[in-house]
Parts: structure tokens; C-alpha cells; sequence
């Protein structure tokens, strides 16, 4: 089929455009710009006319089909004008103006009434020869309804025209471009209008127009959105610099922080070392020196002599408890413990509850452990951090409540067990709870513990794989937990006898 120029210009135009909203959709759809999305449309429906006017320059096409043709392209022209009214509310984010929406509706009327016989277009072919670029068009005739259709096809073109040169007027960038391409869309639109009509003998140019107009406004809007990637990617470049920037300062302030806090902690410790071990040091260098003064003056050992010897070795024994605890206390950053072996939690408790009731006569305990319950764990440090959670709960019941009992309960959760030891004490204050595990940290009176409880139960548990925690605190009690890993029962269960290890408190 021979293709005459102006259909060789539909097609074109036609490929052009769809190959447009082709490039608007995807940069809308994966870009997140709506207003590419809503250009979309413009082309879309700008190839649809330029491919309803080629049976108008192609032999091939029968009379029926150009009609029928010729219908569709007007009710395609007052979809165009449409699309360009949804584009512009779009593009400014904003809902359309009651002039915006009423001529919407002018547009939905024009493609309902172009699509029915004889109402915009007639059944009637006419013919219109160019002999210079020899062609001849043959279109139906309009109606005189018809004739004022295509007039407001062409005048809501006028909408988004005065819009763009309002924008081109404040010194919008790419704004003149649009002005131009829709000023030249409708000089072809009043063009056709005066050659269908006879008035002057020049070809159809209104496949140009839309061609012109999408071209132009789609070029302006692709440049505009290459314009704010390349600024995206200047922009991604200084933040990336500027995280870069704060991630190094963050850095270093946390390391600074970090050095702050261990060396508050070795002040604490060191002060704490130094009080626990001053008053003991000090009881020594008073008998060395009551005992050296008579001996020095040849008086020979004073009667109480021995009674001197023992309170010196009673303190040194303190000093060398005391390093042993900071030493247990330590555990969680040394070496693990290698001497772990499947316990049975029940014959753990057992023994624990044992130890604490021989200095804490007291002490009432409900214990609720599943039999055959095991956890992989060195038993003896394991029984060292229950008595100590027992006496502190013992202590911490005390004189409140006397009769106070204790419990101490044990469950499987996956992989692994959670012991909990309950007390019925007043409950930890809550400026204690963030401190409670550290070193010398105590609530206890004078005298009445070193701090070093609960810091050495912590590093026991962790150098077995395990934890302990805070569970629940309030003014009718206290829960820690306490968890090991799961472990199945050794074939041969252990008969030897617990070391017994005093409690820390």
C-alpha cells in the first residue's frame, strides 16, 4: 500500500508520540514524578489523532472507514484537550479550577456527541486537493453543531496556552518552550479549519502540531528531569561527604566517651578497691606496729600478742576474698569457664537453698523446678550465684518481712532455661537499677556486704555461655533470672559432693 506524504507524516508522528509517552510513563511510574505520568496521556492521545487521519490521505481506506475515522479523531481531539487539563492541575499539585473542571465537561460531552451519527459528523465525504504536494483529502463533512466542535477542540488548547505564558512572563525555566509548541498546535488547528472550509488551499497540519507540541513540552520535561537528577546526584554526593563527616566525628566522640567511661569505671573500682581493702590494711599496720614498739625497746612480745597475730591474718584473709571476688567479678572479659558439663537444675537449687539457709536461718524458699531439667554449666559456680541471689533476697525480705519466703522457679524455653529468684522485699529503687550490677555498687548499710555480689554472679554466668538479669522490680518484690543453655542429661549423672563457697554479698 503506497503511503502519500502526509500519511507518511501520520505515521511518523503517530511512532513519535507513542515512543513519548512511552518515555513519559516509565520516568513517572519509576521516578515517582506524577506529572510525567499525566504527560502520558497528552501523548497517548496525540498518536491516537494522528492515527485516525490516515485514511484521510489513503486510497485503501473505504468512504465507511474514513467517516467512522473522522468521528473517533474528534472525540480523540476533546480527549487531548482533557489531558492537557489534568496535567496542568497535576504538574501544580492542586485539585482543578471550576473553569478547569467546567471545561472537562465540555470536553466529555464533545467525544460522546462525536461518536454519534450525524450529530458532529456526517456520512457525506468531501474532498480537498493540495496539486503542489499532490495529495487530495477526503474528510466527512461536519455538521453546523460540527463545525463549533471543532472549535472547542481547538480552544481548550487555549487553557493550558495562556497558563504557560503566565509562567513564561514570570521567568519559569523551559515555560517558553511549551508556548511555543502549543501556540504553533493551534495555529495548525485554525490552518485545517480554513483549508477544510475552502478558504485557502494548504495541506493538514495539525499531524504537525501534535507532533510540535508533545515533542516540545516532552524534550522540556525530560531536560527539566535530567536537570534535577544530575542536582539529586550533586545532592546524594554532599550528603554521602557530610554522614562521611558526622559518622567520623560520631566516632570519635563515642571513643572519647568510651575511654570517659572506662576510666569512671577504674575510679569507681580503684575507689571502691581501696575502701574495701584500707580499713583491713589498716588493722594490720596497727598490730605490726603495737607488736614492733616493745620488741624494738627489748621488752620482748606484748600478752596479747596472739590475739594480735589472729586479727592481722583475720584482715589479710579479707584482702585475699576480696581480690578473689574482683577476680570471679572479671570472669565475664577473661577466659571462659572450661569445666562445663550438663547440671541438673533441681540438685543445683537443692544445694544452693542449703548453703544460704546455714547463715541465713530465716530464710523460707518455695521451690518449683521441673525434674530432669539440665543446663549445660560448671555446677559449683552455678550453685555460687543461687546462694547469692538467695541471701540477697533473704536480706532484702529482712525486718519488712520477716516471715518472708522466697521462691525459686525453672522452664525450658528453646535452647534454653531460665532459673528466677523471687523475693518479697521493698523492691530496688529506680536510680539503683542501671547501676546494681557494678563492682562496690551496694543499697545495704554500712557493713553489711561489699557491693561485689551481683557483679560476681554476672561474670560467673557469663563465663559459662550464660546471663543474668533484672527481671521484674516493683514495691512487692524483686525477680532475677538467671539463664544457661539447654543441655540433655550426661548417661552418668555426677555423685561427688558440692564444693561449698561462702556467699558473696
Amino acid at each position: 500500500m503506497y503511503l502519500s506524504i502526509p500519511a507518511t507524516v501520520s505515521v511518523a508522528a503517530a511512532c513519535i508520540n507513542l515512543v513519548v509517552m512511552a518515555l513519559s510513563a516509565a520516568i513517572g511510574w519509576r521516578g515517582g514524578w506524577r506529572e510525567m505520568r499525566a504527560f502520558a496521556l497528552v501523548a497517548l492521545s496525540a498518536a491516537a489523532y494522528n492515527i485516525c487521519n490516515l485514511p484521510t490521505t489513503t486510497p485503501a481506506f473505504s468512504d465507511a472507514a474514513v467517516t467512522w475515522f473522522s468521528r473517533v479523531s474528534i472525540a480523540v481531539a476533546g480527549l487531548h484537550g482533557a489531558s492537557w487539563l489534568h496535567y496542568l492541575a497535576v504538574e501544580e499539585r492542586r485539585p482543578p479550577h471550576w473553569y478547569e473542571q467546567l471545561a472537562r465537561l465540555v470536553a466529555g460531552v464533545i467525544v460522546v456527541a462525536a461518536l454519534v451519527p450525524d450529530v458532529v459528523m456526517t456520512s457525506a465525504i468531501g474532498t480537498h486537493d493540495v496539486p503542489w504536494l499532490g495529495v487530495t483529502y477526503r474528510d466527512a463533512q461536519p455538521t453546523a453543531f460540527g463545525g463549533a466542535v471543532f472549535g472547542a477542540c481547538v480552544a481548550l488548547l487555549l487553557f493550558p496556552l495562556v497558563h504557560f505564558v503566565r509562567r513564561w512572563r514570570r521567568g519559569v525555566p523551559l515555560a517558553g518552550v511549551f508556548v511555543l509548541g502549543l501556540a504553533a498546535f493551534v495555529a495548525t488547528g485554525v490552518n485545517d479549519a480554513l483549508a477544510g472550509a475552502g478558504v485557502i488551499a494548504t495541506p493538514y497540519l495539525i499531524d504537525l502540531g501534535f507532533l510540535g507540541v508533545v515533542v516540545a513540552a516532552g524534550g522540556a520535561m525530560v531536560h527539566r528531569f535530567v536537570a534535577a537528577s544530575r542536582e539529586l546526584d550533586a545532592l546524594t554526593g554532599r550528603l554521602e561527604h557530610l554522614v562521611e563527616e558526622r559518622t567520623r566525628a560520631l566516632t570519635e566522640t563515642q571513643g572519647a566517651l568510651a575511654r570517659a567511661e572506662k576510666l569512671a569505671a577504674v575510679g569507681t573500682l580503684a575507689a571502691g578497691v581501696a575502701h574495701e581493702i584500707n580499713n583491713p590494711t589498716a588493722a594490720v599496720l596497727a598490730n605490726l606496729a603495737y607488736l614492733q614498739e616493745p620488741i624494738a625497746l627489748g621488752h620482748g612480745l606484748p600478752a596479747d600478742a596472739r590475739e594480735c597475730l589472729d586479727e592481722s591474718i583475720t584482715s589479710v584473709k579479707r584482702i585475699a576474698r576480696i581480690v578473689r571476688q574482683l577476680l570471679d567479678a572479671g570472669r565475664a572479659a577473661g577466659d571462659r569457664v572450661q569445666r562445663v558439663a550438663p547440671v541438673e537444675v533441681a540438685r543445683a537449687v537443692r544445694s544452693a537453698v542449703t548453703t544460704a539457709q546455714a547463715s541465713q536461718a530465716e530464710l523460707e524458699v518455695a521451690v518449683a523446678v521441673q525434674p530432669g531439667l539440665h543446663v549445660l554449666a560448671d555446677e559449683d559456680l552455678l550453685v555460687q550465684v543461687l546462694v547469692n541471689l538467695l541471701v540477697n533476697a533473704a536480706q532484702a525480705m529482712g525486718a519488712a518481712t520477716p516471715h518472708g519466703c522466697a521462691a525459686v522457679a525453672a522452664e525450658r524455653a528453646g535452647d534454653r532455661v531460665l532459673l528466677t529468684v523471687r523475693d518479697h522485699g521493698p523492691g530496688i529503687p529506680p536510680e539503683a537499677r542501671a547501676k546494681m550490677f557494678e563492682p562496690f555498687f551496694t543499697t545495704k548499710g554500712p557493713g553489711r556486704g561489699t557491693g561485689l555480689g551481683l557483679a560476681v554472679s554476672l561474670g560467673l554466668m557469663r563465663s559459662q555461655g550464660g546471663d543474668l538479669r533484672l527481671l521484674d522490680t516493683s514495691p512487692t518484690g524483686t525477680t532475677l533470672g538467671v539463664e544457661l543453655p539447654f543441655a540433655e542429661p550426661s548417661p552418668v549423672e555426677a555423685t561427688t559432693p558440692l564444693a561449698q563457697r561462702a556467699p558473696v554479698v
